[in-house]
C-alpha cells in the first residue's frame, strides 16, 4: 500500500477517507508482519484516524 501523508488526508473527503481507512484495514491484514507493508498500512491508519478525529462527526 502506497503511505498515506498528512497531505494526502487533509485533500480527502471524509467519504474518501472511510474508503481509505477500509483499503490500509485490509493491506495491513494481508500483509506479512513486521513487512514494510504492513508498517505503510499502520502509519497510514494512523494519519487517517487523525485527520477524521480532527474533522469530527460533523465536518
Amino acid at each position: 500500500m502506497k503511505l498515506i501523508t498528512r497531505f494526502d488526508a487533509v485533500k480527502c473527503t471524509t467519504a474518501g477517507l472511510h474508503v481509505l481507512h477500509r483499503e490500509a484495514l485490509d493491506a495491513l491484514a494481508a500483509a506479512p508482519s513486521g513487512s514494510q507493508d504492513a508498517r505503510n498500512a499502520m502509519s497510514s491508519l494512523i494519519t487517517i484516524e487523525r485527520e477524521l478525529a480532527w474533522r469530527g462527526p460533523g465536518f
